[in-house]
């Protein structure tokens, strides 16, 4: 494959899904890459939020680049662990000696914030109800002739 400068394109199942993926040598070996499927992919013009590039200032150009020079470094794999395994071997180390595994409550989620003018429009909103569509309406808890005396003072103010 090294060669001929080409890679292979199969279908492999991880996580009970199904990947496209690319086959390719890598040091050699071979590497397997998930592509995505063509629906998956979406233009930047759809994509809602996405800025448009902007007219740069040469200068500023330059500056940016320098600072990102200022900065490089080589990579370090080995600065990088997975902290979910580890905590997940952790716990399964602790489970085997037959030790307790206690897990931490989950914080509790902010309620979303509403506009209470907003909502207390739409409930009053949805709350009238015209006077002869309430006359013609029965309840299936009070059947015609058995009226509480709240149903009957509500029906003869809106009469």
């Amino acid at each position: 494959m090294s060669q001929s400068r080409r890679v292979a394109i199969g279908k492999f199942v991880m996580r009970d899904k199904e990947h496209v993926v690319a086959i390719r040598p890598l040091d050699g070996a071979l590497a397997l890459q998930t592509l995505f499927y063509a629906d998956e992919v979406v233009e930047t013009e759809k994509v809602v939020g996405v800025v448009k590039p902007a007219d740069l200032d040469p200068r500023e150009l330059r500056m940016a680049q320098s600072l990102i020079e200022s900065l490089e470094d080589s990579f370090q794999p080995e600065q990088y662990h997975d902290e979910f395994r580890e905590k997940v071997q952790q716990l399964a180390e602790q489970k085997a000696k037959g030790k307790e595994v206690v897990f931490a409550e989950e914080p509790a989620r902010p309620a979303p914030v509403m506009d209470l003018m907003e909502a207390l429009q739409a409930s009053v909103g949805a709350g009238q109800v015209s006077p002869r569509r309430l006359r013609g309406r029965r309840s299936a808890r009070h059947p015609p002739g058995q009226a509480t005396s709240q149903r009957a003072a509500k029906e003869e103010r809106l009469s």
